[in-house]
């Protein structure tokens, strides 16, 4: 899959990276995903831990070790369709502060077609 996808709903290029090894390989240790990945472990917990914020990674835990898990692709849909509605509800104050404060005539020159 092209990760520039991924980049455009506000994935870094590491985070798409790390999903994508996580939906492709499931239930994964840190090692494994920076094997798959070919990031630095270091880098990586701050990119899990990005992408945990995000509610699109989760770890369980076996035997005391922790696997990360890709959380469903439906949930992508779902934050985007969170964020629009916070949009939503932000738009009218955005609105009301973007009234011209004046009743001066307002001349707007457009270019092209």
């Amino acid at each position: 899959m092209d990760i520039d996808k991924l980049r455009q709903i506000g994935l870094s290029d590491k985070e798409s990276n790390v999903y994508l090894a996580l939906i492709e390989f499931g239930d994964s240790l840190v090692s494994e995903i920076a094997e798959r990945t070919r990031i630095n472990r270091s880098l990586l917990y701050d990119v899990l831990s990005g992408l945990a914020d995000k509610g699109m990674v989760t770890y369980i835990l076996k035997n005391n070790v922790r696997y990360y898990r890709a959380a469903e692709p439906e949930k992508i849909l779902s934050i985007i369709r969170e964020k629009e509605n916070i949009f939503k509800t932000m738009l009218p104050e955005l609105m009301a502060l973007h009234k011209p404060q004046t009743k001066k005539p307002i001349v707007e020159i457009l270019e092209g077609k």
